[in-house]
């Protein structure tokens, strides 16, 4: 995960709301997924993921990306890959 990406998440305790648009602002700077067609909710400490990717190793690296947050416990992925 590259420095400006985990520079871009704010640490500090958020609400449900401002953590899924954390997530989403942080997502739509890099430049590694295409998440046009992603949506996130979040429910305490728990990030639902939904929505379609082109290649399955965008699909592994945004739930890498997601896990890999402090505030994050747990990961339910809805993604589904259009491409190879």
């Amino acid at each position: 995960m590259s420095n400006s990406i985990q520079n871009s998440v704010n640490t500090i305790s958020q609400t449900s709301a401002d953590l899924a648009n954390t997530i989403r602002r942080a997502l739509f700077k890099n430049r590694e997924f295409d998440c046009r067609n992603i949506t996130i909710q979040v429910v305490g400490k728990k990030v639902f993921i939904e929505g379609t990717v082109v290649l399955q190793e965008q699909k592994v690296a945004i739930e890498r990306f997601v896990i890999d947050l402090p505030e994050v416990d747990e990961v339910a992925s809805y993604i589904t890959c259009k491409g190879k």
